[in-house]
């Protein structure tokens, strides 16, 4: 079968203006059925990458690569296209194309992160806790160094009034009050150059933060006891933030709610209400189960179910006690006021 060759390419841009990008290809030859990589010593790369100015070329077992430095800020086109090494004149068995982003600023990314309450597990992204530190950090992109032995202040930003200025590219702050936070990061780099001088480069950076509160604990607001097809109610109550997944089962047994096998729903508020009827008598456990972004929490309601117009025992026994009980005064009584009135009937004597 015909072979059908696949060129690669990448870059890892983008880059501060000054700094150098590398951009490599890896060519590839299929025939549908397996694909293996190209010598590149067997082909001839045509690049094209004016205006940058290349600093480095370098082909390997397996891929071509050159290093471009970029001076000014724009978006340049980097393309290459392939001959077989023996014909450079021969028609282009491949050719691709990519972009170079050159800036006059800083590069990288701002995150977010927060200990689950473990050592060893970390929430990552811009939804978080209140009530715990919160860091915040910024990852330079730097492929070529450029910043290596810069001078960097950072100043934070942190949304609900307060600022903080570092020599480190991290922070923590405690928020204490849920709701979103604008955050915001301005960085400032001394850059030395050649002959003593220093180029200043900055960037500015803003994110999103979240914060939610921890679900604590469901609440159950409902009766211990029902009959029978008798309409049950219970309303739940979730001590954290909402939105939350909400999952509930009612079974004769307590359970671990973690499958799909549950009354699912998504709620935005902090309570809920539960509606169920019981076919037959016996004890059930109402199993629920919430989760927001931040936290997961779970908890157990126990209710006695009775066959209509059957009483439970302890309700039986006190009222048979009861009805006991007042015959007994009722008699006592009764018996009394007999004795009393005997005593004072006279007695006729005979003269």
């Amino acid at each position: 079968s015909d072979v059908l060759y696949i060129l690669e390419i990448s870059t890892d841009g983008p880059i501060t203006s000054g700094a150098q990008a590398k951009v490599n290809v890896t060519l590839f030859l299929t025939n549908g059925s397996t694909t293996l990589a190209a010598d590149p010593n067997m082909y001839y790369f045509h690049w094209a990458y004016s205006p940058l100015l290349l600093t480095h070329k370098l082909e390997n077992e397996s891929s071509s690569s050159i290093t471009l430095l970029g001076s000014e800020p724009g978006n340049y086109s980097i393309s290459v296209r392939v001959n077989e090494g023996h014909c450079h004149s021969c028609h282009q068995v491949a050719r691709n194309t990519t972009y170079l982003v050159v800036t006059n600023s800083i590069v990288g990314n701002l995150s977010a992160s927060q200990s689950d309450g473990t050592n060893s597990s970390i929430r990552n992204g811009f939804i978080e806790a209140t009530d715990s530190n919160v860091n915040l950090s910024f990852k330079i992109h730097d492929p070529s160094d450029f910043f290596k032995i810069a001078k960097f202040k950072y100043l934070w930003t942190l949304g609900d009034g307060s600022e903080i200025v570092t020599d480190e590219p991290y922070t923590y702050h405690n928020y204490c009050t849920p709701g979103r936070y604008g955050v915001s990061l301005r960085i400032t780099a001394q850059v030395p150059r050649h002959g003593g001088h220093k180029e200043t480069k900055s960037g500015s950076f803003a994110a999103e933060l979240t914060l939610l509160d921890v679900l604590r604990n469901i609440t159950f607001s409902g009766p211990l006891e029902v009959e029978v097809n008798e309409n049950f109610k219970v309303l739940l109550h979730f001590i954290g933030s909402p939105p939350m997944k909400v999952c509930w089962l009612m079974k004769s047994d307590c359970v671990s709610l973690s499958g799909p096998d549950c009354h699912s729903m998504v709620i935005n508020k902090t309570t809920y209400n539960i509606r169920h009827a019981f076919k037959t008598a016996g004890h059930y456990c109402l199993s629920v189960r919430a989760e927001n972004d931040v936290s997961v929490l779970q908890n157990y309601h126990s209710i006695e179910v009775h066959s209509t117009g059957i009483y439970p025992l302890w309700f039986i026994l006190p009222c048979c006690v009861f009805i006991v009980l007042a015959f007994g005064i009722i008699f006592f009584i009764l018996f009394r006021s007999g004795r009393n009135s005997h005593s004072h009937q006279k007695i006729p004597i005979e003269v």
